[in-house]
């Protein structure tokens, strides 16, 4: 067999994958070499072996393999150190070695650098592992081929509580979730599932969380586990759930814009062509004028409903008495009473939402104020009055006539009847009542009125019970609606915050 002599390369790994390489060094000054193969050399990069081994181990491990050496005994010692090659290379060595007599030790070199490097490159994985499983601002975990956990992220309280169990050991809030929590691990284990976002709900606590589990395998490919993680997700799907609503009710708004405020303008239009007529009456401009009204009242209400959800309340201290009066002076009240509570009450509130909330509640009583039986078939004959072609212009002027005094006056008797509304603001121990003396509401439709674009009143916009209930339930109080003593209306706010004469 003929051929070149093998590399100090091929000699390297040749040392790696046998049993070592043994030999027989001083153990004074360099530690001479007396006994040795050609395998020590090349794994120097030397030709021949060395004289002095000292010499070519790194100079950081040098004292220690020379302090090693001195207190070698009978017994076999084990060091692992560092050696540089004739061309500057590190390479790891495990000398195992004992005294064979006062001056001398025999042993075994084994080349060692690939388990070495291999070794940490798996303690710097383990610290980086470490490090994320303290930082990490995730639940995260590792789990073995049982689904018991065996490494868990900081991120929760007492993770080493969760240690060596499963999820159906440990002691969830609600069971069933331990139980499905386990069934999708071993699924992961057995099957190499993958999951992936999965929402997890915990309604008994009000949680949701999204969890992601992945297979983890060992160098055989064979299955030893999962790794998983899971997040918290409950703001996150409250504010989604908040925007959905608010997005819905943005659609809604425009829907009732587009549908409401149509009615009056088409009025404006129609008064718009008699206008242009020979025969015009000058009362046809103010219907276009009330129709304009009416058209910013419903945009003036409906931009109100959406501004309110979003509002931040800044609650001073208020009375009742003055908030009333400012709210009803911003009032249009025909010919409605104030009456105002004998004793005043002060209570923390935001300005400007109750003077909203007020507002609203006393256009509600006058529009829905008293009406006496001749009057009612008088406005049933309006609201049902002719539809043919020839009379729709006749019935456009019975229902949105002319609102000069005389026929104001008319139209006043047509709503109120003979008689004028009186609206009552009463002081309660922990809030305010505001009750009228109109017709009142009929139980049946009680629950119904704090619904948007509900209304009976063809003047209203069916929007302002629903702006008081959100500027109350904005406050955190209650409101109940029943019928007053004299068979009208009473809202009754609870839950105020009363001010007492030595609070601040």
């Amino acid at each position: 067999m003929t051929g070149g002599a093998p590399s100090p390369d091929a000699l390297v790994r040749a040392l790696t994958d046998a049993d070592g390489v043994p030999y027989r060094r001083r153990v004074d000054g360099g530690q001479r070499l007396e006994s040795s193969g050609r395998q020590i050399g090349a794994l120097l990069d030397l030709a021949e072996p060395p004289e002095r081994w000292l010499d070519y181990v790194h100079s950081a491990d040098r004292e220690d393999v020379r302090a090693a050496v001195e207190r070698a005994g009978s017994e076999t010692t084990t060091e692992t150190y560092r050696i540089r090659t004739d061309g500057g290379r590190t390479r790891w060595v495990r000398d195992r070695f004992a005294r064979h007599d006062d001056d001398r030790i025999e042993g075994i070199l084994f080349e060692v650098t690939q388990e070495i490097a291999h070794r940490e490159s798996l303690e710097r994985d383990a610290e980086l592992l470490d490090d994320i499983f303290q930082h990490v601002p995730i639940h995260v975990y590792i789990k073995d081929e049982e689904a018991r956990h065996q490494y868990v992220s900081d991120h929760i309280d007492f993770p080493e509580d969760l240690i060596g169990k499963r999820d159906i050991d440990v002691g969830f809030t609600e069971p069933e979730s331990g139980r499905r929590a386990y069934e999708d691990d071993m699924r992961v284990i057995e099957t190499d599932e993958t999951i992936l976002d999965q929402e997890e709900e915990y309604p008994a606590v009000g949680e949701c969380d999204l969890t992601s589990k992945v297979p983890i395998y060992d160098e055989d490919g064979e299955t030893m586990g999962l790794l998983g993680a899971t997040r918290r997700i409950t703001e996150r799907k409250r504010a989604k759930a908040e925007l959905e609503r608010k997005t819905e009710r943005l659609e809604r708004f425009v829907d009732i814009v587009s549908h409401d405020i149509r009615n009056p303008l088409s009025v404006a239009r129609g008064y718009t062509e008699l206008i242009e007529e020979p025969d015009a009456e000058p009362e046809y401009v103010e219907q276009v004028e009330q129709s304009i009204h009416r058209a910013n009242a419903i945009l003036d209400d409906v931009l109100a409903l959406s501004r309110q959800g979003s509002a931040e309340i800044d609650p001073e201290r208020l009375g009742l008495s003055t908030a009333a009066e400012t709210a009803w002076s911003h009032v249009e009240t025909a010919e409605a009473t104030l009456s105002l509570p004998d004793e005043d009450l002060t209570f923390r509130a935001d300005r400007s939402q109750l003077a909203r909330a007020l507002e609203n509640l006393f256009k509600n009583a006058v529009e829905h104020g008293p009406t006496s039986p001749d009057s009612q078939a008088q406005q049933d004959a309006v609201e049902h009055g002719p539809t043919s072609p020839d009379s729709q212009a006749q019935q456009d002027a019975v229902e949105h006539g002319p609102t000069s005094p005389d026929s104001q006056a008319q139209q006043d008797a047509v709503e109120h009847g003979d008689e004028t509304v009186t609206i009552t603001v009463e002081r309660l121990d922990d809030g305010f009542a505001v009750e009228d003396d109109g017709p009142g509401i009929p139980p049946e439709e009680r629950e119904r009125v704090f619904e948007q674009q509900y209304t009976t009143a063809e003047t209203g916009t069916g929007f302002g019970l629903a702006i008081v209930e959100q500027v109350i339930d904005a406050h955190g109080w209650e409101i109940d609606l029943s019928a007053s003593s004299s068979g009208g209306a009473r809202f009754e706010i609870t839950g105020v915050d009363v001010v007492g004469s030595g609070d601040d």
